[in-house]
């Protein structure tokens, strides 16, 4: 698997919120478990928003 370890502070401030997720490269297995309130919470402004 090719992975690209971002290290330049300007580029990690563009991901914001995605940084809390850094680790989960370190734990594939839990990247299900990670984003899991992401697919949440896209679900339900989906439902709001019809």
């Amino acid at each position: 698997m090719i992975k690209k370890e971002v290290t330049d502070e300007a580029e990690l401030e563009e991901l914001e919120d995605a940084m809390a997720l850094q680790n989960i490269s370190n734990m594939p297995a839990r990247v299900k478990c990670a984003v899991l309130a992401w697919h949440t919470l896209k679900e339900a402004l989906k439902k709001e928003a019809n």
